[in-house]
């Protein structure tokens, strides 16, 4: 297996991104986490501990279960045990960042627009990634 990133490529990653976020946005204040499970959480949390060292705030963090919202699933045919997505933070008019640990055809960045629309209406978007292998597919 090839490694894309070790630990240290992983942490500058995190802090890139962290600057990022503090950089493209007037305040943090407004900035909202959300990790897609089950990895891009993981890193959610550690983006979340960055700008806290960076910034000394305390960015709200969300999790995602996007399954039933993907498009490759037969709902119909295909038994879930999914909890219904509740956010603990009111999303509206934030600037919701989704985390996720790859990017390849964006299939799964859509399903969490999807999960995070049902719910809120924020004041926009934002995905960060750790590693980006673009494949685009056409939508079905």
């Amino acid at each position: 297996m090839k490694i894309l990133l070790d630990e240290n490529g992983i942490q500058r990653s995190i802090t890139r991104i962290s600057y990022e976020i503090i950089e493209r946005n007037k305040t943090i204040d407004d900035v909202v986490l959300v990790g897609i499970k089950s990895r891009g959480d993981i890193l959610a949390e550690r983006i979340k501990q960055k700008l806290m060292e960076l910034e000394n705030i305390d960015v709200p963090l969300e999790t995602i279960d996007i399954t039933y919202y993907r498009d490759d699933i037969d709902r119909k045919n295909f038994d879930l045990d999914i909890k219904d997505t509740e956010f603990k933070t009111n999303l509206t008019g934030k600037v919701v960042v989704i985390v996720d640990d790859v990017l390849y055809t964006g299939r799964t960045i859509r399903a969490g627009l999807d999960a995070i629309l049902s719910k809120s209406r924020p004041g926009g978007f934002k995905e960060k990634q750790l590693t980006s292998f673009y494949k685009f597919t056409k939508p079905r």
